[in-house]
């Protein structure tokens, strides 16, 4: 995995399971890494297992300006690294079956698992798309 090695890994749910998982391996891989969890205490736990490699945030993917102000943030103390951006954060519903639960739960869940994931990729986008390179014998003009 030499591509994780030295890449700026942002990985959201970092507070526990999958994403803890993630900046693990990671971290163990040799990226640097930005975990970002709501849960602050999970995320504490994250930390400290990677020896405090790596980089905390407390974010709430479900808060649009929070994301702005984050990934405004982040590029601007690593605008030239290589950023691997995992939106790995994510709830479940346990509110009972479809007929049970309240429209404010779907709309919950669809601020994290949807929008959330739609706002973090849009605010990164832009830095995202300059480090794309593309290089062809057909299309000199995708050439830097």
């Amino acid at each position: 995995m030499s591509e994780l090695k030295n890449s700026l890994f942002i990985i959201t749910g970092a507070g526990s399971g999958i994403g803890q998982a993630l900046t693990l391996k990671a971290i163990a891989e040799g990226a640097n890494v930005i975990a970002a969890d709501i849960n602050e205490q999970g995320l504490d736990e994250t930390i400290a297992q990677t020896d405090g490699k790596a980089e905390k945030y407390i974010l709430d993917v479900a808060n649009h300006a929070a994301i702005i102000s984050f990934a405004a943030d982040i590029i601007k103390k690593h605008p030239n690294e290589k950023i691997i951006l995992v939106n790995n954060a994510g709830v479940g519903l346990a509110s009972g079956n479809f007929t049970e639960t309240p429209l404010d739960d779907f709309e919950w869940l669809m601020n994290i698992n949807l929008y959330g994931v739609v706002r973090m990729t849009k605010a990164f986008l832009p830095h995202l798309l300059k480090q794309i390179k593309v290089i062809s014998s057909m299309c000199p003009a995708f050439m830097d």
